[in-house]
């Protein structure tokens, strides 16, 4: 019998084997799905990569990711010879030495010159004893000598690629501003549009437009991929329909990746059937790439934080229209002219996240370690629409901004994590393009789409150090809801709670009063709590200080637990009422996915849970939480049939539908095995009483017909004393803007003229 070591050297000498034929010739995509059909086998269902080290580290990766981490970094080059040799390092490890005669590839496929010559590869490979599969796979090389050759090929696609590529893309966007993409051009002699014979023109067939972007009210136009010239088209007549943007402009572009262009800009929109105008100009970045042919194969928009406005400009009601807070604008006078020192500020930013001290869990460690690169009085937006989270939902600003920040970022796992490239910008800033896998920490959900964004931050040149940053967020992460939100395979993580109270309810209100209003104490209940596992959403009391009146709580588990578990926590020492003064009635909920309603995980900040908890923005209506009891077993299984059939479109529709009435339903929360369900609701109308609420809720619209099959037993949440969701009836804050109600006559003016991009 083979001892252990044996064991592995044959395992490993089998791997280089398989990887040496996929290796030789072009490392292009179809060199990576070869290699995704073959090697997964022989690799544990998560294990430690290291690549460089430094290109694409990481502690716990798949193997889908392992290849998504390495595409980037062997992407074009050509292997013409590839050699190895393993030896036993000891039971559990193999060391593989590996060369390889390569030559690097331009974006056209072409060889650069002085690339040609052996690179050296050292792998050390652990393997379990018990199953044999690999769990470690450190693989180090000469990065001088790589980064050289990677500097002469990005050399030759920027001099030689890249400015034809920026003629192709003004030419696409001159197109399109001119409206030569419009509906309305005319038929060419041979029977297609002019439109489409541009289209195939400038797109290739296995072209890609990626615009995706949370959105409720565009339906599903911002959910999907818009493929070939075709698809091209489709966007444009969305966009056309939907869009007046004569301001619009790109203000200059620059070279990315592979010959790449990134082209940075802005709009400000009118929606053309509502005639809203966003009161504030929306930056974007595009990412655009060309084959060697000359046509456009991928256009990626990366939206600025902005955006986050831009679904409102086509809500069915103004009450449905949120403060719209705009970003700080960019530093004109104050800006450091020298790139080499902002990006060399850039760079030990990077450093300074990248070692965990910005995310320490002493808080003056992490504050002392922001001051040494961010200014005091700086700006950070990064603002992304989120249906339930709301951590990162301000422009955040001094060292207590940057800190949220990187609390809220200490929650995600991050591996492969690099800086693609930077570019100066045009008003003296960073841009830089970053890309990673990411993960959710909390509900160990992963992003199987490999993210990326565009970061551009200003140095300040009185200070030397950053003082605006904004992030353009990759159209990857509409993913991300899903994964902030425990699935189905993580039951007994959210509970409701009906609190009913029983003798001393009048006690526990007088002494919670002054605990109100008092932060320490909130805290110290707050971080014990977090520190036990438990994380409270929502505290919906009907009535704050009535004695008879019931509150619903909806509480989270850091982990699995059993509704006597959990109920053990509720009813005991550490409980929100220690001494009993109100029975509780525990409701395990069952897991939702991202379009139920539940809020995104509570264990998202775990360095600084307490200040980077979420901010939900008040409401200038009134809620309502609502317990549906079933009316019978026939009513159960109908709505269960008829909610199972949904789509994530059928949602849309409903909060569509609720919006134009006044009615927002923030939490849809089923208890486990079919019982009953929870709701929690806004109502734009501070007036509106239960019972008009309830004349609503079991009303005959569309969207509420289904509650006909529950008895709905509706309660008010007090307007002062309450932790409650984020509103979609906003009070007016601070600082926000409204939108300009333009005329129809001026929309459709706007609506038939646009600035020429080029």
């Amino acid at each position: 019998m083979a001892t252990q070591a044996e064991r592995n050297l044959a395992l490993c000498k089998e791997v280089f084997d398989i990887q040496s034929e996929l290796a030789l010739d072009i490392v292009d995509q179809a060199a990576f799905v070869a290699v995704a059909s073959k090697l997964p086998d022989f690799f544990a269902p998560s294990f430690a990569l290291t690549m460089g080290p430094g290109l694409g580290d990481a502690e716990a990766v798949n193997f889908r990711a392992m290849t998504q981490i390495t595409h980037p970094i062997f992407h074009n080059v050509k292997n013409t010879k590839v050699e190895h040799a393993c030896t036993v390092l000891n039971n559990d490890k193999i060391r593989a030495l590996e060369h390889r005669t390569a030559v690097f590839l331009d974006a056209w496929g072409r060889e650069v010159p002085g690339t040609n010559k052996m690179y050296t590869f050292e792998h050390v490979v652990a393997f379990d004893a018990a199953t044999g599969k690999i769990t470690e796979w450190r693989q180090t090389w000469d990065l001088v000598e790589w980064h050289l050759s990677c500097a002469k090929r990005d050399a030759v696609n920027d001099a030689q690629i890249f400015d034809r590529n920026r003629q192709l893309y003004y030419d696409i966007m001159g197109a399109w501003g001119a409206g030569e993409f419009d509906s309305c051009a005319s038929n060419s002699p041979a029977g297609e549009s002019s439109r489409e014979t541009l289209a195939k023109k400038l797109f290739a067939d296995d072209f890609t437009l990626d615009p995706r972007y949370p959105s409720t009210y565009r339906r599903d136009a911002c959910d999907v991929l818009y493929d070939g010239p075709g698809g091209y088209l489709r966007w444009c007549d969305f966009f056309a329909k939907t869009f007046a943007t004569p301001d619009y402009t790109v203000r200059d572009a620059y070279p990315g990746e592979s010959g790449e262009v990134w082209a940075v800009g802005h709009y400000t929109p009118t929606d053309v059937t509502s005639n809203r105008a966003l009161p504030f100009k929306v930056e974007f970045v595009h990412r655009v790439g060309f084959d060697v042919k000359g046509k456009c194969v991928y256009f990626k928009v990366y939206n600025g934080p902005q955006a986050i406005h831009l679904d409102a400009l086509g809500a069915p009601t103004e009450d449905a229209v949120p403060p719209m807070i705009p970003t700080p604008p960019r530093p004109t006078l104050d800006v450091e002219k020298d790139f080499q020192k902002a990006l060399a500020l850039f760079e030990l930013n990077q450093r300074q996240w990248a070692s965990g001290t910005y995310a320490a869990r002493d808080r003056d460690e992490a504050l002392a370690a922001i001051a040494e690169v961010w200014d005091p009085e700086c700006v950070v937006d990064v603002r992304y629409p989120s249906r339930c989270a709301t951590n990162l939902n301000a422009v955040l600003r001094g060292h207590e901004g940057v800190r949220r920040w990187c609390a809220v970022l200490s929650g995600y796992d991050c591996p492969g994590f690099r800086v693609c490239r930077t570019a100066r910008g045009p008003d003296g800033d960073v841009i830089a393009r970053l890309e990673f896998n990411a993960s959710v920490k909390a509900t160990k959900a992963s992003m199987d789409e490999r993210q990326d964004c565009f970061m551009r931050v200003v140095a300040s040149r009185r200070t030397g150090r950053l003082t605006h940053c904004v992030v353009h967020w990759g159209p990857g992460r509409v993913a991300e809801d899903a994964a902030l939100v425990p699935d189905a395979s993580s039951p007994g993580r959210f509970f409701a709670v009906v609190h009913r109270p029983v003798g001393k309810a009048s006690e526990w209100w007088r002494a919670t009063a002054a605990a109100f209003d008092d932060p320490a104490s909130l805290r110290e209940t707050f971080e014990r709590q977090y520190e036990l596992g438990y994380y409270n959403h929502y505290f919906l009391p009907e009535k704050a200080g009535d004695p008879n009146a019931p509150v619903l709580c909806l509480w989270e588990s850091a982990k699995s637990v059993t509704v006597e578990e959990f109920r053990s926590f509720i009813d005991g020492a550490d409980g929100p009422f220690p001494n009993g003064e109100f029975a509780n009635d525990v409701y395990a909920i069952a897991p939702t996915g991202a379009t139920g309603g539940l809020p995104a995980t509570g264990f998202i900040a775990p360095a600084d849970p307490w200040h980077a908890r979420p901010m939900p923005t008040a409401t200038r209506g009134s809620r309502f939480w609502v317990r549906h009891r079933f009316k019978s077993e026939d009513d159960r299984a109908a709505f269960w049939n008829a909610v199972k059939a949904f789509t994530a479109a059928d949602w849309k529709e409903f909060a569509i539908a609720n919006h134009a009435a006044g009615y927002h339903n923030p939490l849809f929360a089923p208890a486990m095995d079919d019982g009953d369900v929870f709701c929690v609701w806004e109502c734009v109308d501070p007036t509106t009483t239960v019972e008009q609420f309830a004349e609503y809720v079991d009303g005959p619209s569309r969207q509420t017909r289904l509650l006909k099959h529950f008895v709905n037993e509706c309660h008010a949440c007090d307007a002062v004393v309450g932790v409650w969701p984020d509103a979609k009836f906003a009070k007016p804050t601070g600082g926000a803007m409204l939108t300009i109600k333009q005329t129809p006559q001026a929309a459709m003016a706007a609506a038939t003229s646009r600035a020429t991009a080029a």
